[in-house]
């Protein structure tokens, strides 16, 4: 009984101990966390050691919640030293965790840095794909400060894609939460954000007022990375305004925050706006010193894309220098830098391992000419080479078979899948096209058969009324309201008929199409924003047919259903992608029980767009309006 209970007591006490060392150990992941947070704006290098530190710690007591907010920040500081592979593998990583454990902010903050990964690397639809998933979270968990970290990078994106006006709208929605949850940071990221838009509108004086405010707030909180954005946009505007003295200083100082955090995209930056301003002083040798530094820095340090830029930028000071023929090899750099450099590194890659092969090589044979046990030991090596070099190739053509019947059973289920999306296809194609032939049916019966009864009994009526003399003002008057009627009817069946078969469609092409339509709204009803980028070119008629359809068929809800007052459209044809936003400010509704408005239309767009092989999402939110985005892929 005694030793039982000695057992028992023994269990207890390794339990309590082991969840102790777990305690312990949870503990000290924060800690790393909350150091590695700290280091963010002062030490970037050691920041991620600490962040990896703590995440190696958490995945051994296998604490999820926070390894996934250490791959959160390992995932943002690869995005700064511009490791956007890392980062994106990171980021995912802490997807996968947040939906295994329905942690929803962690969620949300990995959508809102893949974001900022696509961001950094210009590939801006894609960003705003991502950040309107983070918003759709952090709305739905009442984040108001995460929901505002979304609108600043929106309008960021807007901002890189010369969408302006956009970009100072979704500034404001931005500035106003972060007031609202008193987030200093936030604000000052967005007064950052004003600067560069109203630097691009050349309202430089206004630009640098935004600028200082930023800059105010980022050396009151110790943001040395928000301090050194801020001085080199400072230092753009002054060579804009030509105060050389002040971009001079503020480049300066930023060229030494950049280089403190390790920050090479800012240190590429800086230098190449002290090429700028060099130019601006007529200083050409100075520049051109200058821009030789910068592709150097970029070939050494940053991503092939901003050694692109340097090598543009070398290329245009050489020509200003009159150095044409090394201007041109800088041309052909920069034409060619991707597969030039990647062959490159191959080829030292190749002859370096070649180099220290045959010096290996050499040293062996000199030992074995000395040894005559070495060499016998040689031949059994080269016995035993053999042999495992014969079972290594039997190994090789068994995997081949299995391979090759493998990807034959792969091939045979691909042509199958291929043939039921074709099938599909075809079934939506045909649809599509029978509706279209019942509109034009249709309208074409309003237009030649009900339009022209209505029009011969108009011309029938007022004949009758010229004829007739009435007793009395009374029936006169009703007769003119009846004849008022006809003509009524007679334009809501010519309008009716064109809408069903919009000839401007066909004759103009989608963004005149659009445009005649949405003329045709009332505007003290319903406002209507339209622009236009990119539909220069006639496309596809199905993808225009279809296109027009679903904006009709949004277009019509919102004045059906959504009591709204305003409604912003924007169509962009950009990068061999059609881009369609339609946003307004109704009353919105819970996206969770989007499956019950089976009366809105939402099906029928579905089906549309899944046709041209695009993606169709929608936000919304009861009260605050609702926003549809569509991607179609055009050839």
């Amino acid at each position: 009984m005694k030793k039982a209970l000695s057992v028992i007591i023994l269990s207890l006490a390794v339990s309590y101990a082991y969840s102790q060392n777990i305690k312990v150990d949870s503990i000290q992941v924060k800690e790393l966390l909350a150091q590695a947070k700290t280091l963010f704006m002062t030490d970037r290098a050691l920041s991620l050691d600490k962040a990896q530190q703590g995440l190696t710690i958490a995945r051994k007591i296998n604490d999820r919640k926070n390894e996934a907010d250490c791959l959160n920040l390992i995932g943002i500081l690869y995005s700064y030293s511009g490791k956007y592979e890392l980062s994106l593998k990171a980021l995912n990583a802490e997807i996968e965790i947040a939906e295994e454990t329905h942690n929803s902010l962690a969620l949300a903050k990995a959508h809102n840095n893949i974001g900022l990964n696509y961001m950094m690397q210009g590939i801006y639809l894609k960003s705003i794909d991502e950040s309107l998933k983070a918003l759709a979270l952090y709305n739905t968990i009442g984040d108001k400060s995460g929901a505002g970290n979304i609108y600043a990078n929106v309008a960021n994106d807007y901002y890189n894609m010369n969408m302006f006006d956009k970009a100072l709208t979704y500034c404001d929605s931005a500035i106003k939460h972060f007031n609202q949850t008193n987030n200093i940071k936030g604000v000052a990221n967005i007064y950052n954000t004003y600067g560069v838009i109203y630097a691009e509108k050349q309202q430089n004086k206004k630009a640098l007022s935004y600028y200082s405010r930023s800059l105010k707030i980022k050396e009151d909180i110790g943001d040395i990375n928000g301090q050194a954005n801020a001085l080199l946009n400072m230092g753009d505007v002054y060579i804009a305004l030509k105060e050389i003295p002040e971009a001079k200083a503020a480049l300066e100082k930023a060229m030494m925050l950049f280089k403190k955090i390790d920050d090479k995209k800012g240190v590429m930056a800086v230098l190449s706006k002290t090429a700028e301003l060099q130019s601006a002083q007529k200083d050409s040798l100075a520049a051109l010193n200058t821009a030789q530094q910068t592709y150097l820095y970029a070939k050494n340090n940053t991503t092939k894309e901003q050694q692109r830029d340097a090598a543009y930028n070398l290329a245009v000071s050489l020509q200003k220098h009159g150095d044409f023929k090394n201007a041109i090899k800088y041309f052909k750099i920069y034409d060619k830098l991707k597969d030039t450099l990647l062959n490159e590194s191959i080829t030292r890659q190749i002859a370096d391992v070649e180099a220290h092969y045959e010096n290996k090589k050499k040293q062996q044979q000199i030992v074995l000419l000395h040894d005559e046990n070495t060499i016998q030991k040689m031949a059994i090596t080269r016995r035993n080479i053999t042999i495992l070099v014969v079972a290594i190739i039997f190994l090789l053509c068994i995997l081949a078979v299995y391979q090759g019947y493998n990807k034959y059973n792969l091939k045979q289920e691909t042509k199958l899948q291929a043939e039921v999306i074709r099938q599909q296809d075809i079934a939506a194609k045909s649809i599509i096209e029978a509706e279209e032939k019942e509109r034009n049916r249709i309208s074409g019966d309003l237009h030649d058969g009900v339009g022209q009864l209505f029009t011969t009994v108009r011309l029938n009526l007022g004949t009758l009324m010229e004829r007739m003399k009435f007793n009395n003002e009374k029936d006169h008057q009703l007769a003119l309201k009846t004849l008022a009627m006809v003509d009524e009817s007679c334009n809501e069946v010519r309008t009716i008929a064109h809408q069903m078969t919009p000839n401007v469609l066909l004759r103009m092409g989608l963004g005149s199409a659009i445009k005649d339509f949405v003329n045709k709204i009332d505007s003290d009803k319903l406002k209507i924003s339209l622009e236009t980028t990119g539909l220069n070119e006639r496309m596809d008629n199905d993808v225009e047919t279809v296109l027009y359809r679903v904006i009709q068929e949004a277009v019509n809800n919102v004045i059906k259903h959504a009591k709204a007052s305003a409604l912003d459209i924007q169509l962009v044809n950009e990068d061999k992608t059609v881009t369609v936003t339609i946003e307004d400010n109704g009353k919105g509704f819970e996206i969770a029980g989007i499956e019950k408005f089976e009366g809105i239309g939402l099906k029928n767009i579905q089906t549309r767009i899944n046709y041209l092989k695009g993606s169709f999402e929608i936000s919304s939110e009861p009260g605050k309006g609702t926003l549809i985005m569509i991607h179609v892929p055009i050839t």
